[in-house]
């Protein structure tokens, strides 16, 4: 467990915190970034969640090189949402010498607004006192339009799986590397969002499917609800999904405060 960046006028556990864990897997593909800071004097928070499938390395290098490239293109003029969308995509440019690849979310938090994006299966959710919203959408074959997408190009479909002719699969139908499956449909290009933050919104959680996969948006929201602190939060989440529910895969959370600025 740990947390990368501090916040001068903030302690870190009063802003974000991020929890990382093996979960049911030999190994651990995921990895994080967790930025806290002053920009253009404002505090923010930079978050991203890599879940790696096929090895760690797309994941390592995502996480490496995001918070660099997105501070490049805000520094350039770029707006937030543009800089995250040319992040996502320079790091899949890198990402042609590795065979693994990986899902991806991201988000800025600065002032009044959540800019964010996703490739994949990890999600981002905005939770306020009486109710909640996943931000991001699932890129799976369970949603109408990623399907049908890689129906026309040509992917072969096994139960949840995307599938190749030598039966090699993934469950997602976007991801930054994965370059092999790119002739049946799966892209890096990510979704990407603003929302405005209001009086009644509490806190952001952006996780993996290692908890997406078992526990739902009301059970999370529930959870995030009762805590007083990130801290709290990602502890909460952590417990439930692995010594509770046994999570079978990788399990990354990143808890946010909204109400901080």
């Amino acid at each position: 467990m740990c947390c990368r960046g501090i916040m001068e006028s903030h302690g870190i556990e009063d802003v974000a915190w991020a929890i990382e864990d093996i979960g049911g897997r030999q190994t651990l593909e995921d990895d994080y970034d967790l930025v806290i800071g002053l920009s253009r004097g404002s505090p923010s928070v930079l978050a991203a969640v890599f879940d790696g499938h096929g090895g760690p390395e797309v994941a390592r290098l995502a996480a490496a090189r995001f918070p660099v490239l997105f501070r490049n293109s805000l520094n350039s003029g770029v707006v937030a949402d543009e800089a995250i969308r040319a992040a996502f995509m320079q790091i899949d440019k890198e990402s042609l010498a590795y065979e693994s690849g990986a899902v991806a979310v991201a988000c800025w938090l600065k002032g009044g607004e959540v800019v964010f994006a996703n490739a994949g299966d990890a999600e981002l959710l905005l939770i306020s006192k009486g109710s909640h919203v996943p931000l991001t959408e699932m890129h799976r074959l369970s949603n109408s339009l990623e399907r049908a997408r890689i129906l026309r190009a040509g992917g072969g479909i096994s139960g949840s799986y995307v599938t190749l002719p030598d039966g090699s699969g993934l469950e997602c139908t976007r991801a930054i590397g994965d370059w092999k499956f790119r002739r049946v449909g799966i892209i890096a290009d990510p979704r990407v969002g603003l929302a405005p933050l209001g009086q009644e919104d509490l806190w952001l959680v952006a996780a993996c499917d290692g908890l997406w996969d078992v526990m739902d948006h009301a059970e999370v929201a529930d959870v995030a609800r009762r805590g007083r602190t990130p801290r709290a939060v990602a502890e909460a989440l952590h417990h439930e999904a692995v010594e509770e529910r046994d999570t079978p895969d990788n399990l990354t959370v990143i808890a946010m405060r909204v109400d901080f600025r």
